[in-house]
């Protein structure tokens, strides 16, 4: 922590000071002093406080791809009037929800955010049509850079020519850009502290930013020996602070958030050794090991749980609606669909699943769908694509109107195996209304108000047609 004289930034009108609390400090004097074994320029009362004089840091990580952030930091004040800068902060925080701790004997003026290197989009547009230089998104600190220039701004993205290419520069692309850092002041929260007495105190800030979240995945792993499924995490830091030796809770579930967002979590004083789920109110939180740091720009993935054993059941299905009158035949997919019972007590987050078959000798990724917020015991079904060697047909073989709101209908739908394995097929019929089978009621079942549902068994080259007649009411 250092302090400097910051008369440019408050005699710059940036931050004006609420008339009552001026009246009251113009009259303290001021304390020359040194404080906390830093000696003070006579007149000095400017403080900047960087990222170093953080005490405490704990994040809360939403996967909205926002967070909570709550940190502490030692402050050396001057009796009096103080005017302090907050540095280190992301770019990318929302000032509406900044909220100051101060501790008694310390009051503070309103809040303003600075204009530095870290403001974002609004800094990067100062250099629309001038040279810049762009690096690698890589953590490496010698990874050569490029000069092009800079065309257009969007958002957390630039437009800039290298050279014959036009490449897009920001988060999620291969490149990040370096902006001249001479001459700017850094990125901060600016506002006045009065302390009655001084010295070192002890400063709490809660906040909300964006572009720090999380976002979870799943794995099922298909063996000889059975199913298993993983859950992995992915930490992602799009701002420009590097928050060094943070606590980490990640908060699964839907949180409303407009803008608002919750309010500032405080930092949870336990921790246990390895990530595990507890409620949290009508959400979970995800306790993470120790974070040696989440650098700027960059991610992190973490295990949440330990594979364990899933039970799995492979269908195949095809889906068709009776309802209407539709003319010609119509292909239709046999879609591959993969029911995984979890039975364990462990929530799943919300986010994509990926199916690998490593039972054979040559691993095969069998694809992904994605789940929402899975309760603890709870199953889920995915969507793996649609079968190579299953062929299906639907045709509406009769369309009869009976009234104004009364129709019936007859549909074949046609099947064919040109694969070399053995396969069932259901078939899923959704029909509108009021309805009742005409023909066929002995073979379907009806699962439900709107559903007809049937087993179809096909050996290797087998062909097999399966027919319906309903009468509709609308």
């Amino acid at each position: 922590m250092r302090h400097a004289m910051l008369t440019g930034l408050f005699c710059s009108g940036l931050l004006a000071v609420a008339p009552g609390i001026a009246a009251e400090s113009q009259g303290a004097e001021t304390d020359r002093r040194p404080v906390s074994g830093v000696p003070l320029a006579p007149g000095t009362q400017g403080l900047t406080s960087s990222a170093s004089d953080r005490s405490d840091l704990h994040l809360a990580l939403y996967q909205g791809g926002f967070s909570a952030v709550h940190e502490q930091r030692s402050l050396a004040l001057l009796s009096g009037r103080n005017d302090v800068l907050l540095t280190g902060l992301p770019d990318r925080l929302r000032l509406d929800s900044l909220s100051l701790g101060l501790p008694e004997g310390v009051s503070a003026g309103p809040v303003g955010l600075q204009p530095g290197i870290g403001d974002g989009a609004a800094l990067r547009q100062r250099f629309v049509g001038e040279r810049v230089d762009v690096a690698p998104a890589t953590p490496d600190p010698d990874a050569p850079t490029r000069t092009g220039r800079l065309l257009s701004v969007d958002g957390d993205r630039a437009t800039v020519t290298l050279g014959t290419h036009i490449e897009q520069v920001g988060p999620g692309t291969p490149w990040r850009l370096l902006l001249p850092a001479q001459d700017l002041a850094p990125f901060g929260a600016a506002t006045r502290l009065f302390a009655e007495d001084g010295g070192s105190q002890r400063v709490t800030l809660d906040y909300l930013t964006d572009g720090l979240g999380w976002s979870a995945d799943h794995t099922v792993t298909l063996t000889a020996d059975g199913a298993r499924l993983s859950t992995h995490a992915t930490l992602s830091n799009d701002t420009d602070a590097t928050f060094e030796g943070p606590s980490v809770d990640l908060i699964a579930g839907e949180v409303n958030d407009d803008g608002g967002g919750p309010r500032p979590m405080a930092m949870m004083e336990s921790r246990s050794d390895g990530p595990s789920a507890e409620p949290a109110g009508d959400h979970y939180r995800y306790r993470l090991p120790p974070i040696e740091r989440l650098p700027a720009g960059q991610r992190l993935r973490v295990p949440l749980d330990r594979a364990a054993a899933v039970a799995t059941t492979r269908a195949l299905r095809v889906t068709g609606n009776g309802g209407g009158q539709r003319g010609g035949t119509q292909s239709v997919p046999v879609r591959i669909h993969l029911r995984v019972d979890d039975r364990t007590d462990r929530p799943l987050p919300a986010g994509p699943v990926r199916v690998y078959d490593r039972r054979g000798d040559n691993p095969a990724y069998l694809g992904s769908d994605a789940i929402g917020h899975t309760p603890p015991g709870e199953g889920f079904e995915l969507t793996l694509g649609t079968a190579f060697s299953l062929l299906a047909e639907r045709t509406q073989t009769d369309y009869q109107r009976l009234g104004e709101r009364r129709y019936a209908v007859a549909w074949e739908i046609a099947l064919r195996n040109v694969g070399a394995s053995p396969e069932t097929v259901i078939l899923e019929e959704h029909l509108p209304g009021e309805w009742q089978l005409t023909e066929g009621a002995d073979s379907w079942t009806r699962t439900d108000a709107g559903t007809l549902r049937r087993e179809v068994s096909l050996d290797p080259g087998a062909s097999r047609t399966i027919t319906y007649s309903a009468r509709i009411s609308q």
